[in-house]
């Protein structure tokens, strides 16, 4: 009995061991992509491309530039997907990644991003990585692409078919409006986000959305928050 404790504990001191090796190797790979410029942020190129496309009433670069997940679940899938709907030549990558692993377990280990061209575009971190780069850092496992076409009759195909005119007055899509621009308007004064304050100003003036509804959707959101 006495060696089998003793057996397990030296197997977990070896596991930890790995874990730490595999961390700091990771570390020194990142130091050395963002010296490099194998790491970048997403570039302004990438989110105007974003953003000449829609759903559920806002641009995509509004979903992925200022609506991530604060908190876990990163809907790292769906995030991945809108991209995908933005881009002819994107491919749409799951894979168990060793971070997560280690972090959350192996049950929570899988991850989404898209890749164009040699470089990967990570929807959670907002980094673009040289994908040799980014397969050594994360080390993923069980890879599965697809691309554009696997996804033509999926839901989120609406993407590639809204316009700007959609959402417009008398647009077949104006509708998406109403219930989502108050709410962010809301949150971008709460949280005194600033950039997403001037990217909603311009925004409302392309859609011609009504000033008085945008305040009035403002205060409907604060008092709402107030009276938690």
């Amino acid at each position: 009995m006495a060696f089998l404790i003793c057996y397990n504990t030296l197997i977990r001191s070896g596991d930890i061991m790995l874990e730490k090796l595999y961390i700091a190797r990771k570390n020194i790979l990142g130091d050395y992509g963002l010296r490099k410029g194998l790491i970048k942020p997403f570039s302004k190129s990438f989110y105007d491309k974003l953003n000449e496309h829609y759903y559920d009433g806002l641009p995509i670069s509004f979903h992925i530039k200022y609506l991530r997940p604060k908190t876990n679940p990163g809907l790292c899938f769906e995030r991945s997907l809108y991209m995908l709907m933005c881009f002819n030549d994107a491919v749409l990558v799951k894979a168990d990644i060793k971070d997560l692993k280690l972090t959350y377990g192996k049950e929570f280990a899988k991850h989404c991003w898209i890749e164009i061209d040699d470089w990967v575009y990570d929807p959670t971190l907002l980094l673009k990585f040289k994908k040799k780069l980014y397969y050594k850092m994360f080390l993923p496992k069980n890879i599965k692409k697809k691309t554009i076409e696997d996804y033509k009759d999926n839901k989120y195909s609406i993407i590639m078919r809204t316009k700007i005119d959609d959402l417009k007055p008398n647009g077949k899509n104006r509708c998406d409006i109403g219930k989502v621009i108050p709410s962010i308007v809301g949150r971008s004064f709460l949280e005194e986000d600033y950039l997403l304050m001037d990217d909603l100003k311009d925004y409302l003036e392309v859609i011609e959305y009504n000033t008085q509804d945008m305040i009035k959707g403002i205060i409907s959101e604060l008092k709402k928050k107030k009276s938690y």
